[in-house]
């Protein structure tokens, strides 16, 4: 069983977290933000990230 680590993000002691040290309740939280900001923002989260880019580059560069 891994040890226990810091959250980066709400800094609570956890059992587990990804490679960038965010436990999963702080994760699946940020995801769905950030899903909810690409909807609104007219790109489908559910898109490949070069998809998401290339939306994002054409917005930037038109």
């Amino acid at each position: 069983m891994p040890g226990k680590v810091i959250c980066e993000i709400c800094d609570e002691e956890r059992v587990a977290a990804d490679e960038e040290g965010v436990c999963a309740l702080c994760h699946d939280e940020n995801a769905h933000d950030t899903a909810a900001e690409l909807r609104a923002a007219g790109i489908d989260p559910e898109d490949p990230p070069v998809v998401m880019a290339a939306e994002c580059a054409r917005r930037i560069f038109r």
